[in-house]
């Protein structure tokens, strides 16, 4: 069923708890999940904080005195190697990227999980979510490493291709796959007839999640004692967890309002009730 209106007008959501009518609905929604979610959120996302700091602590005490380190697109997960780097660092930086990648999928989905359920009216734990999640983790794991691989090359080439996939995979990958159990040719699907007004949604969010990066490394290098520091690597992963909440939210807001123009007939307990086939 399209989702347009017969007489082509703009078809006007239900009072959902995540699908919205408008840009500040959407803002609303997103509100709504905090409000309602973020105790469990704080939990997953901790979770991942733990696993981020062990792997910024492993390559703050292989890196040596005066690497050639920085920050960069990659600062969200740990500091940035450049390529003159000793061919160790490297290589420890990136199996860091790519356990920080999986890890953050898995927590990712645990936590639609958790949004999905608590707005439809079945509180779930963090533990609970986890455990529901476990059967999609190599969906999880596999698109989720792969899509941020595809958006960290398209950032690094040309930036432009990036921010594209940034804003399909960022508004629509984690449903995707959690609620529908579908691949990442599914998203483009999804986006496509909606991409300038989600583009210009996702911009808001993303602005604010590199600002934000930028300036918690910055907090973290100085309190921590320098970029390659473990007191760095530590507080830069506490820092963060802001960001997988807020991306948490706003990803699931930002797919229901998708399905909702794609059909009609899409609300949060039919989300709930897809996702738990």
């Amino acid at each position: 069923m399209g989702g347009g209106h017969p007489g082509g007008g703009i078809p006007v959501p239900p009072n959902d708890p995540l699908v919205p009518a408008d840009l500040r609905g959407w803002f609303n929604r997103i509100g709504g999940v905090l409000r309602r979610s973020l105790p469990q959120l704080l939990v997953l996302q901790a979770v991942a904080a733990v696993v981020s700091a062990v792997v910024g602590v492993v390559r703050s005490l292989v890196t040596p005195a005066g690497a050639q380190v920085g920050t960069g697109f990659g600062g969200m997960f740990g500091m940035v190697v450049r390529a003159d780097a000793p061919g160790g660092l490297i290589a420890v930086s990136l199996i860091g990227v790519l356990v920080m990648l999986a890890v953050s999928a898995f927590i990712q989905g645990a936590s639609v999980f958790v949004v999905v359920r608590d707005a439809a009216g079945r509180r779930t734990s963090a533990p609970d979510a986890m455990r529901l999640v476990m059967s999609k983790a190599p969906a999880l794991v596999g698109w989720g490493v792969l899509a941020g691989a595809l958006i960290g090359f398209g950032m690094f080439a040309l930036v432009l291709p990036g921010l594209y996939l940034m804003v399909v995979f960022g508004s629509s990958l984690l449903g995707v796959l959690v609620v529908e159990r579908g691949t990442m040719g599914r998203c483009f699907v999804l986006v496509h007839g909606r991409f300038l007004p989600t583009a210009a949604r996702l911009a808001i969010v993303i602005a604010v999640v590199f600002a934000y990066g930028w300036v918690t490394m910055l907090i973290a290098a100085v309190l921590g004692g320098g970029p390659t520091s473990v007191g760095t690597a530590i507080l830069r992963a506490i820092l963060l967890i802001p960001v997988g909440v807020a991306v948490t939210a706003v990803g699931v807001v930002s797919y229901a309002e998708l399905r909702f123009y794609e059909n009609r007939s899409v609300s949060t307990p039919w989300l709930a009730s897809q996702m738990s086939l």
